[in-house]
């Protein structure tokens, strides 16, 4: 049994150790002492029959409800703050039946059936649709370092150096329940660039069917269907749903939440509600613009109880079991924000213009003022959908969407703007308003990798202009309904037909290094084609980059088990340059160094020296294999004495020292 160390936090979980135990206590007297006494008419009675029809639930579920938040408790305690947690069978247990019970204690019988089914079928239909779009070309864009480093933190589960869901547990700054869930793809279908992806492409075709659900419940089936067709198509969606990262879940826990508030907004249907709250929780274990997502439920609720108080009054109960079961799902994460909020909100703190040095940076580069910054940022941040080129991960040499695209979502928004009165228009314009709001407040804006959540509402957006524009002419010149219906339908099939288009035709095929839209760098090429070299190979070899090699570190580590490597600082032949002790020897030399070549193969002889090229045949590097016969020493290139370890490693070894920091990404 592996034991973990005691943490300085440790009080706050015994805290919630008590709390559960407290509440649980509770929860039981309640729901004895309420055991057959229905028509009673003492004090407690009443109280709590009058918690219940006020919250809208029978007397028999209050203590499920108090159960939950008492096991939720008891599920944090056991996780603890360690990537190992104190108990992960209570911890995992617990929790779930927390979750369970604050359904159970919420739930009320579903209605409309049948349109129901109906509403799913169309979602299932477009969800397997948009799978088939993204499964093709999954390999590309070429593979990435930060991938890989999903990969690795995947595979600290599967090695048993981590099992906690709810902190992060490797290099992100992230929860692990994603991890967790790669870990399994990767053990179903091994250390692949599919294993890291898959998921993110069945996440992205989930979101189309939640979009269609969502502009559904919104605007009707036409928006609806119009809305999952171009999502489904969208370049700037295909594209995060080809990549092996946690933000294309981003898009998801939106899509579901804004469906879900709306529809429980307009029905009062308490199972609506609900989701809302769990959709709401379970989106924070994923990537960081999450975060927000509270702010959106929060002030949309502020709107909604001063534009309609009556109504607002009247879901009373419907808020509540919204922020039980947000608070359930989500509250073993909570701890841990509250125990180590430096490590929660590091990556976001990180990549924000609230970084030291920042605002002195930018005032020194543009010459503007601090606010003159801060409005560059705005544009940057807001123009992003339309206006201002993407800088990072999508690239396609303008903004995220299409130029088509974006002047019917310019539209939307405009027509939405004139009705400040209808909750539907707070609801859409504060998910664009956060994500503008995300990109102002970002280094480097607009990074679209912050943008991925935004691109449901984007879709829904064009798709809701659309049929408003044909609807207003359809007002001015009734008998054009014909043309204008015609016109509606070759307009998006238009737009589908130039995303494919634009997607699998040029921007997919040209994120190759020296590409139009080079999204593999020079770093990248280096490690791909390093790692062909690694494959073609049995026996497993250290890779040595000599100095000047530009080399993305990662990548290799995922997809190839074993990997190791050194990378020489100094000129080739420099004391200062780590000791070889592998038998096998890849040496990775720089495009032009022939010199180094020759006198690596002088120092080992009786290896194979190559060139590896680029698509377009500019040569990548050179490279030299050998195998040390056995009782031949390797040590230092050229023969030089040896020196003490300390001395060349200055106080550590340099493998390990150079393997994660030589070149950070922009996550």
């Amino acid at each position: 049994m592996t034991r973990v160390a005691p943490s300085p936090t440790l009080w706050l979980y015994r805290t919630g150790g008590y709390l559960s135990f407290f509440l649980g206590v509770a929860a039981l007297w309640i729901g004895a002492y309420s055991w057959g006494r229905e028509n009673s008419s003492s004090l407690l009675d009443r109280i709590q029959r009058g918690i219940a029809a006020r919250i809208g639930i029978s007397d028999g579920q209050i203590p499920l409800v108090a159960g939950s938040v008492a096991f939720a408790l008891l599920g944090t305690a056991g996780a603890g703050d360690k990537p190992l947690m104190f108990n992960a069978t209570v911890a995992l247990i617990s929790w779930g039946i927390g979750i369970i019970l604050a359904v159970t204690g919420f739930w009320s019988s579903p209605s409309d059936g049948r349109n129901l089914r109906s509403a799913t079928a169309w979602a299932l239909l477009f969800s397997i649709s948009a799978l088939l779009i993204r499964l093709p070309d999954l390999n590309l864009p070429p593979f990435n370092g930060d991938e890989s480093s999903t990969g690795m933190d995947a595979l600290l589960f599967l090695r048993g150096n981590a099992n906690s869901l709810f902190r992060p547990v490797g290099w992100h700054s992230f929860p692990g329940l994603y991890f967790f869930l790669e870990a399994i793809s990767i053990q179903l279908l091994g250390r692949t660039v599919l294993a890291i992806r898959l998921s993110s492409a069945v996440i992205g075709a989930l979101t189309v069917g939640g979009i269609y659900l969502s502009a559904r419940v919104l605007f009707g089936h036409r928006i609806g269907v119009i809305a999952a067709i171009l999502l489904a198509v969208s370049p700037f969606h295909l594209f995060s749903s080809h990549l092996g990262l946690n933000n294309v879940w981003d898009g998801l826990g939106y899509t579901v939440f804004v469906g879900a508030i709306w529809y429980a907004w307009r029905s009062g249907r308490r199972n609506a509600f609900l989701l809302a709250g769990l959709s709401l929780g379970f989106s924070q274990y994923f990537y960081s613009t999450t975060q927000l997502l509270w702010f959106l439920a929060l002030g949309w609720m502020v709107v909604a109880f001063f534009l309609d108080r009556p109504r607002f009054k009247n879901y009373a109960g419907g808020w509540i079991s919204m922020w039980i079961a947000a608070g359930v799902a989500v509250l073993p994460l909570a701890f841990f924000m509250i125990a180590r909020p430096s490590e929660f909100y590091g990556h976001s703190l990180s990549r924000s213009i609230f970084l030291q040095g920042f605002f002195p940076n930018a005032m020194q580069s543009t010459g503007a003022s601090d606010w003159g910054v801060l409005w560059n940022q705005f544009l940057k941040g807001f123009g992003a959908f339309t206006f201002v080129p993407s800088t990072s991960w999508y690239t396609p040499g303008g903004p995220l969407l299409r130029p088509m695209e974006a002047a019917f979502f310019l539209c939307g928004l405009i027509f939405l703007a004139l009705k400040p009165r209808d909750l539907r228009s707070w609801l859409l314009l504060g998910w664009i308003g956060i994500f503008g709001v995300i990109g102002t407040l970002s280094e480097n804006a607009p990074s679209s990798q912050r943008y991925i959540g935004s691109a449901p509402v984007c879709a829904l957006l064009v798709a809701f202009a659309l049929v408003e524009i044909r609807s207003r002419l359809n007002g001015f010149i009734p008998s054009a309904r014909k043309v204008t219906a015609v016109i509606s339908i070759a307009l998006v099939l238009f737009m589908a037909a130039d995303d494919l288009y634009f997607s699998f035709a040029d921007y997919f095929p040209n994120t190759r290094f020296e590409g139009k839209y080079d999204f593999e760098g020079l770093g990248g090429i280096v490690a791909n084609q390093v790692m062909a070299l690694l494959q073609e190979r049995k026996d497993p070899y250290e890779v040595v980059y000599l100095s000047g090699v530009v080399a993305e570190s990662r990548p290799e580590q995922f997809l190839i088990p074993g990997y190791q490597h050194v990378v020489f600082n100094k000129p080739y032949g420099s004391l200062e340059n780590p000791k070889l002790e592998a038998s096998h020897l890849l040496f990775i030399i720089p495009a032009g160094r022939e010199e180094d070549l020759n006198r690596v193969m002088e120092d080992y002889p009786g290896g194979r020296a190559g060139k590896r090229f680029n698509w377009n045949g500019v040569l990548v590097f050179l490279y030299y294999d050998v195998v040390i016969p056995e009782g031949m020493k390797t040590g230092y290139p050229g023969g030089y004495p040896a020196l003490p370890w300390t001395e060349v490693c200055r106080g550590g070894p340099i493998r390990l020292c150079f393997a994660d920091s030589l070149y950070p990404s922009e996550g």
